[in-house]
């Protein structure tokens, strides 16, 4: 009885370190080589987890609920070698609607303005921390980032009739003509002032200046001009009507196909003209004047009746003339002559007699 009882107790014996040498052997087959890639940087653990999260336990990586974990924590590993894992960053998000604070595994600025709801379109700009990023490249791990959301602005634009939408992130409205390639010539006709902001959507009108002839006279002049008017054209080239001045078309008319436009200069000047009415004369006696002499007691006048006519002129030829009125300038004054009636006895010595 003792003999047996002594049996038993090795067989127990035997039996335990069986056990605990197979689950050695199992555990040692289970044992087998993960790749965890954390944030890009890989490196292997041998482990005989069973699970993802056992696995990173085992490489001494700590997670949080916002890491983003590929498998995910609770999975089985299974035929898994790799596990990857992207740490998440706390990000400040700096919008014309507000700002906003977030932890996220994202890198890539444009999934995190996504995931706040702002779909980026062409010329918005991504800032990090003051810098302009593009938006697709993943950013690097580092503490505080701020990015910065600057969407571009639309600009409605019409060129001769031709519209076209762009977006801009330029601070006037030159800048972001020139940023779109979109070229103003001096003397274009831009319906707002260049230096414009551009902090609003903003419909602006573009005329493109075309070739413009102009004759006046015998002489052309060539220039060129936004304007649809023949006198604004005329003021744009430095040849506006003056005065009496007219021009063909009439300058409140749109310009000809043809774009040739005529300027007629018209001058005026005024010319007095005087007709004279002769004098008469009249004698009377003169008792201070010797018999048979003549003098003058009142000088003769001639009238004179004026009259003022105006003369136009185009283009240095006579066109018209206008009598304006005739009046008496001065009147006629009688002449008066005297002859003599003095006696006058004179002595005269003949021959010494």
């Amino acid at each position: 009885m003792k003999y047996f009882t002594h049996k038993k107790h090795w067989l127990y014996i035997i039996v335990v370190l069986a056990i605990i040498i197979g689950l050695i052997l199992v555990r040692v087959s289970l044992t087998r080589s993960i790749t965890v890639i954390l944030d890009e940087v890989p490196f292997t653990i041998r482990t005989s987890a069973l699970k993802v999260s056992g696995a990173l336990k085992a490489a001494g990586a700590t997670v949080i609920d916002e890491d983003q974990i590929d498998p995910p924590l609770n999975e089985w590993l299974g035929k898994r070698n790799t596990i990857r894992v992207t740490t998440a960053q706390h990000v400040t998000v700096k919008t014309q609607q507000g700002e906003y604070e977030l932890i996220t595994p994202e890198r890539i600025p444009a999934n995190i303005l996504s995931d706040l709801g702002f779909d980026l379109f062409p010329q918005d700009q991504v800032l990090l921390n003051g810098e302009v990023v593009d938006p697709l490249s993943p950013l690097e791990i580092q503490d505080g980032i701020v990015l910065q959301y600057q969407p571009a602005v639309q600009i409605d634009i019409e060129i001769d009739a031709v519209a076209q939408t762009i977006y801009t992130n330029q601070s006037t409205l030159g800048a972001a003509l020139e940023a779109a390639s979109i070229p103003i010539g001096p003397q274009d006709w831009v319906s707002m002032d260049l230096t414009t902001p551009v902090d609003r959507p903003i419909s602006v009108t573009i005329h493109r200046a075309q070739p413009l002839t102009v004759i006046i006279g015998s002489t052309s002049f060539k220039g060129q001009t936004a304007a649809t008017s023949v006198g604004r054209a005329l003021m744009d080239i430095g040849l506006p009507l003056q005065n009496m001045d007219f021009s063909v078309p009439d300058e409140e008319a749109p310009i000809p196909e043809d774009r040739v436009l005529e300027i007629v200069r018209v001058s005026e000047d005024v010319i007095i003209a005087t007709d004279e009415i002769a004098y008469e004369s009249e004698y009377v006696e003169d008792p201070e004047t010797v018999l048979d002499q003549y003098s003058v007691v009142q000088t003769g006048r001639v009238g004179i009746y004026a009259t003022r006519e105006r003369v136009q002129y185009a283009n240095g030829e006579e066109t018209r003339r206008i009598a304006e009125g005739t009046w008496q300038a001065s009147d006629a004054q009688t002449e008066v002559l005297g002859y003599g009636t003095r006696v006058e006895i004179r002595t005269e010595v003949v021959d010494g007699i």
